[in-house]
């Protein structure tokens, strides 16, 4: 086994790249005259203009969240609320998909209902128009590009959903947006019941947890109402700030950078046998493989961290792996393919 510090950490599918030397130098500068005696900005005004002329939208159409997961809750608190005591409020989860709408939703007390996926992992038209009025869900999760398999599924799809069921707010997660090169942001005026969520995590920027919805006007003036104040803290809201206004090209590069790993690192596990490559338009791949248990460990013995799924079935034998860096990568498919040898 490796030392601690040789670990590769592939299994939460974080940015490998750090932002530079000098522009962390930036952001402690910018930090320093934080009044950290004070409460932040509640409406954290300036960091919604950076992100809302980032992202193409107005301000107003923002909603911060402490990362994505609370604006899930948040959701879920705004409009999900059942009609009667009796009743139990239905949420539609496309399954296998982010772990955490399942989660969240019966933490909120919702009652989830799976949408399987089809054996390729697309998204079932028709039976999703099916579910959408046997179930009449208060609130959909869409994640796109889909967690952990890598799918970006059809906008048309998912804006024809909401369009066609004006009672459900539609909630497509983005946080690997960028990694697909496209948005449903642009879309949410004309959705009341749309709602896009973003992340800064996946760009390079985890460690500050913010989050932000993007929706109709109306809609995050809803959203604001359940939004408890001063969720962000002051210090992640001028780091983030900073970084969008000042260093975008930074994010954008990070980008760059894992695209063309991606798809030279996908080139060489097409090239293996052993492997399934699904497609994917994030920064992570999901593989099948026979013996996944004894690959997963025989790659964790060499300090390898990867994603192994026990559920659903439909993940069996899979790994999810993230993009590194060149280095990283390669490490990996060295490993991959000694692991799988030690199986047979």
């Amino acid at each position: 086994m490796v030392t601690p510090q040789r670990e590769l950490r592939l299994d939460i599918n974080e940015c490998p790249y750090a932002l530079p030397a000098h522009v962390g130098a930036s952001i402690a500068k910018r930090l320093e005259v934080i009044a950290l005696n004070r409460y932040p900005d509640s409406g954290a005004t300036e960091l919604k203009e950076a992100w809302a002329k980032r992202l193409g939208v107005e301000p107003r159409q923002l909603v911060l969240g402490n990362g994505s997961d609370e604006l899930i809750g948040l959701v879920l608190r705004s409009f999900s609320r059942p009609v009667t005591r009796e009743e139990s409020p239905r949420v539609l989860v496309p399954s296998p998909s982010f772990p955490m709408f399942k989660v969240i939703s019966e933490a909120h007390g919702t009652q989830p209902v799976e949408l399987l996926l089809n054996p390729d992992f697309s998204l079932p038209a028709q039976a999703l128009a099916q579910a959408m009025e046997e179930a009449r869900p208060k609130v959909v999760f869409f994640d796109r590009p889909n967690n952990p398999t890598g799918a970006l599924w059809d906008a048309h799809l998912l804006e024809g959903t909401a369009a066609a069921n004006p009672g459900c707010v539609v909630v497509v997660d983005e946080a690997c947006a960028d990694y697909a090169c496209e948005s449903m942001a642009d879309r949410v005026k004309s959705n009341p019941n749309l709602v896009v969520l973003r992340s800064l995590s996946k760009l390079g920027l985890a460690g500050l947890r913010v989050g932000a919805a993007v929706c109709h006007p109306d809609t995050a003036a809803q959203l604001e109402r359940g939004r408890l104040p001063f969720n962000v803290g002051a210090l992640a809201q001028a780091a983030a700030a900073h970084v969008l206004g000042h260093h975008g090209d930074i994010l954008d590069e990070h980008v760059r950078k894992v695209l063309a790993e991606r798809e030279r690192t996908a080139a060489l596990l097409a090239g293996m046998t052993r492997v399934k490559l699904f497609p994917s338009h994030a920064n992570y791949f999901l593989l099948r493989v026979k013996d996944a248990q004894r690959v997963w460990n025989g790659l964790q013995e060499k300090g390898i961290f990867v994603q192994r799924f026990e559920v659903p079935p439909a993940l069996a034998d899979c790994l999810r792996v993230t993009v590194g860096t060149p280095e990283q990568n390669d490490i990996f498919v060295s490993g991959l393919s000694r692991a799988l040898d030690a199986c047979h």
